[in-house]
């Protein structure tokens, strides 16, 4: 199960590096471009199937995994999809189980930090944000890929919502009534967005900055020294070698033209 978790988060760990490697780049130059773009990855949504969390009463093997891998690189935000097919009460228990499993795990740590919070008012918005990883949300029934043709998918694959009135909200219908992508009192949806372009932007930045990039970038200058020193190393041993080689090809010359005339 291990190898097939790191075979599966391989490449969104390269992707990561390979935008911290820009930056890095980018920072190496002489002469910065002022108007060089961000690469660095802010934010990542771990999407969980909310009924295989309650079918296991937490994470499966490979999401604990993927959870540990991703935590070490970014900002890791763990989303509940497809959460209206659980109850209130259901909901409450998934979350209490995600939650409870990443603490065992080691994993879980606090993403909306209350005490960097200075107002009593952003304390406790960050706390009630706290509350609600993992968040919940619904999909769009409109917006569903697997129920959409390939001729109704947009250049990057996703569904258009075609013959859709523009003012319809999105959501999903079932017998009992609809349930509301945008509406506070069925999905998570708003306040997520919020938290990730509005209240909380400049500070999952920051600790991607200053957390993140930096412990990636001390790991990446060691590995550079080291790599330096062991080929320094192996040239120095090449040379010596080589120097000692001549050095008993130089004796034995020598000695030979010692002979020679003593002949």
């Amino acid at each position: 199960m291990e190898t097939i978790a790191q075979r599966w988060s391989d490449p969104i760990v390269a992707f990561i590096d390979a935008q911290y490697e820009a930056t890095l780049q980018e920072e190496s130059k002489v002469r910065r471009n002022p108007k060089s773009p961000d690469y660095q990855t802010h934010a990542c949504l771990y999407v969980l199937d909310a009924q295989v969390v309650m079918a296991c009463r937490g994470l499966t093997p490979l999401d604990r995994h993927a959870f540990r891998r991703l935590t070490g690189k970014l900002n890791v935000i763990p989303v509940l999809g497809r959460s209206d097919l659980l109850t209130r009460k259901q909901l409450v228990a998934a979350r209490k189980f995600v939650i409870d499993d990443l603490r065992a795990s080691g994993i879980l740590s606090s993403i909306f930090d209350e005490d960097s919070a200075e107002a009593a008012e952003a304390r406790a918005a960050a706390e009630e944000l706290q509350r609600m990883v993992p968040f919940a949300i619904v999909n769009d029934e409109a917006l569903d890929p697997a129920t959409e043709e390939p001729s109704d998918l947009d250049a990057w694959g996703l569904p258009t919502r075609k013959d859709v009135p523009a003012d319809s909200p999105l959501g999903r219908e079932y017998s009992w009534g609809t349930v509301e992508v945008e509406n506070p009192e069925h999905s998570d949806f708003e306040a997520l967005l919020s938290t990730l372009f509005a209240s909380h932007m400049e500070e999952l930045k920051l600790k991607t900055r200053e957390t993140y990039y930096e412990m990636w970038r001390t790991e990446r200058l060691l590995e550079v020294r080291n790599s330096i020193r062991g080929s320094v190393r192996q040239s120095t041993a090449t040379f010596s070698s080589v120097n000692s080689n001549q050095q008993v090809k130089t004796r034995k010359e020598t000695g030979l033209e010692r002979l020679v005339r003593a002949g």
